[in-house]
């Protein structure tokens, strides 16, 4: 399906909105949310810490994301996850 681009937002030729390529139009990685789809709950969990640790250890300032890039990403996941089912 052919993508029509304007400033604001990412929509398909039907007119509804496509968040998967929204999020990746705003600098998301999607094949990590993708990925982190794939595992369960814990392991997820157990990832993010994991790297949260590396993090602190090494000093590296933690930035809160914007509130634009979390709706963007909740959005994209629920997109995604829809495809699962």
């Amino acid at each position: 399906m052919a993508n029509q681009r304007n400033t604001k937002t990412v929509k398909t030729t039907a007119g509804k909105k496509d968040p998967v390529r929204a999020a990746e139009k705003f600098g998301i990685d999607i094949s990590a949310i993708k990925d982190n789809l794939r595992r369960s709950p814990a392991e997820r969990i157990r990832h993010h810490q994991i790297k949260l640790n590396a993090m602190i250890k090494s000093g590296q300032p933690i930035r809160k994301p914007s509130n634009k890039q979390m709706i963007l990403e909740l959005e994209a996941i629920k997109e995604l996850m829809k495809g699962e089912k």
